[in-house]
């Protein structure tokens, strides 16, 4: 996995079974603004029983790392650009749907 343990936590609830696991769609669910992966933690477990469920935490939000954006060139840290960065990295390497 490319730089995911930098920026987020996993949540993922799996059923009993891990073979039938992976028959099941993956739904990855992403945060708003102020907010973080525990708002989804009502709707987890309805969710995963028919869904292989993903919450994340954007970087800079949650249990995510939140990195001194003075460390890093002006405006390059905390952007739409980077989270959606995140996101894909996250699916590709994580998901792999």
């Amino acid at each position: 996995m490319k730089n995911l343990e930098l920026w987020l936590k996993i949540v993922a609830l799996k059923t009993s079974a891990s073979e039938s696991v992976q028959k099941y769609p993956a739904l990855v669910l992403i945060h708003g603004f102020g907010a973080n992966s525990d708002h989804w933690r009502k709707n987890l477990p309805f969710l995963a029983k028919s869904h292989r469920v993903y919450a994340i935490d954007l970087l800079g939000y949650g249990y995510s790392d939140k990195p001194n954006p003075l460390d890093f060139p002006v405006n390059s840290l905390y952007t739409f650009e980077t989270w959606a960065k995140q996101i894909n990295e996250f699916c590709l390497d994580v998901v792999k749907d």
